[in-house]
């Protein structure tokens, strides 16, 4: 894990079968589990990591995508916690590490980010209309005392 602040990035290498040794001896490890805060005591507890059903990554950015420049800032954090990992264990990460939530059912995850991302949508709407309400009245308040009819003609 990597401590920035308040929060633990966590990570965990994704392999099956011998796939710590291919790790270790070069090819390096594509796919690692991520998660803030769900990590203590040297275990990895992330998303659905613990039930031995799930099987799905939801990626959490695709650095072979178009708008790699535009992702998220927790990245460099995820990328410190995978080059502790690697040192810590001894292994290898890929060049470009893919990072995924690990979940049990993909589609209920995407349900859950999406319904997050329209309540964020319509809290920031109701915050901008709230303040913007008043600054256009002000503005227009400001706007008739300063008008007279003289100005006019």
């Amino acid at each position: 894990a990597y401590g920035s602040g308040f929060s633990a990035y966590c990570v965990a290498p994704v392999a099956a079968g011998a796939g710590k040794e291919r790790a270790s001896m070069g090819t390096g490890v594509q796919f690692w589990a991520v998660g803030r805060g769900c990590c203590r005591g040297g275990r990895f507890d992330c998303w659905a990591s613990s039930d031995p059903l799930a099987h799905t990554g939801l990626v959490l950015r695709n650095r072979t995508s178009a708008f790699a420049s535009m992702g998220s800032h927790e990245l460099h954090f995820y990328t410190e916690a995978i080059e502790m990992a690697c040192a810590k264990y001894g292994m290898n990460a890929a060049d470009d590490p893919m990072l995924v939530y690990w979940v049990k059912n993909p589609e209920l995850a995407r349900h859950i980010f999406v319904s997050k991302a329209w309540a964020l949508w319509f809290k920031s709407s109701v915050v901008s209309l709230a303040a913007w309400i008043p600054l256009s009245a002000l503005a227009a308040l400001a706007r008739t005392e300063t008008w007279s009819p003289k100005q006019r003609s």
